[in-house]
């Protein structure tokens, strides 16, 4: 259905409310890719180049949504959830501590590596849509560059731990594969790209950086081109 789909997406305009605001990128060596495009040039006409970039509608993305569960999973979701809490996953420091933290990020880090537009950073967090796991590997940044005594004021007995309780809170929600949004895992997946834990250490910043990179290349986002509709 996905595939059939994205050949009907074709000739549906930006401003159709039946296009979602999710995008498949068929990246150039998949073969699917070749196959949408033969069935897109039958239906539509020629084209000069190979598109690469399809909107899922949103008929389809709820369809996906909407995929029944038996009790056993939700048991385990539930479960999951638990222990992503009981790991400190979706703890967030008093305001104080927060906003120190956030200010130290903004002001030390995003200037070498601004991987976020900071007036929709900050609307998110405002709207309470801002992605635990990217705000879990900003706090472990601001760990990395704050003064002691923000440290001390947070609970930590030494950056060293700051830096670690962080670093281990967003890695327990990528793991558990609890945020859906591909640019969100990219950018939270660069900035934990920082750790290192050692010489023995196997998920290095090597690690880190190339599930970045693998990951941001899945979604085209190594691409000049831009989707009209994102």
């Amino acid at each position: 259905m996905l595939w059939s789909s994205l050949v009907d997406a074709q000739e549906s305009p930006p401003g159709d409310p039946s296009v979602g605001n999710r995008i498949v990128y068929l990246v150039e060596p998949f073969n699917l890719a070749y196959v949408v495009h033969e069935a897109s040039e039958g239906a539509v006409g020629s084209r000069t180049s190979m598109k690469m970039h399809y909107p899922v509608s949103n008929a389809l993305q709820e369809t996906a949504h909407n995929i029944p569960y038996d009790a056993h999973n939700a048991r385990f979701q539930q479960k999951e959830r638990e222990l992503l809490e009981w790991k400190g996953a979706f703890t967030v420091p008093e305001k104080a501590i927060h906003e120190r933290l956030l200010q130290t990020y903004f002001q030390i880090f995003h200037p070498n590596h601004p991987i976020f537009n900071r007036d929709d950073f900050f609307r998110r967090l405002e709207e309470q849509r801002l992605s635990y796991l990217v705000l879990q590997a900003v706090y472990f940044l601001a760990a990395t560059h704050c003064d002691m005594g923000l440290i001390s004021d947070a609970g930590f007995s030494s950056r060293q731990e700051a830096r670690l309780t962080f670093y281990k809170r967003a890695r327990a929600l990528y793991d558990a594969d609890y945020e859906s949004d591909a640019v969100a895992n990219v950018q939270a997946l660069f900035l934990i790209s920082f750790w290192w834990g050692g010489a023995l250490d196997q998920k290095d910043t090597w690690h880190w950086l190339g599930a970045a990179i693998g990951l941001a290349q899945s979604k085209g986002m190594h691409r000049s081109y831009v989707c009209s509709w994102l």
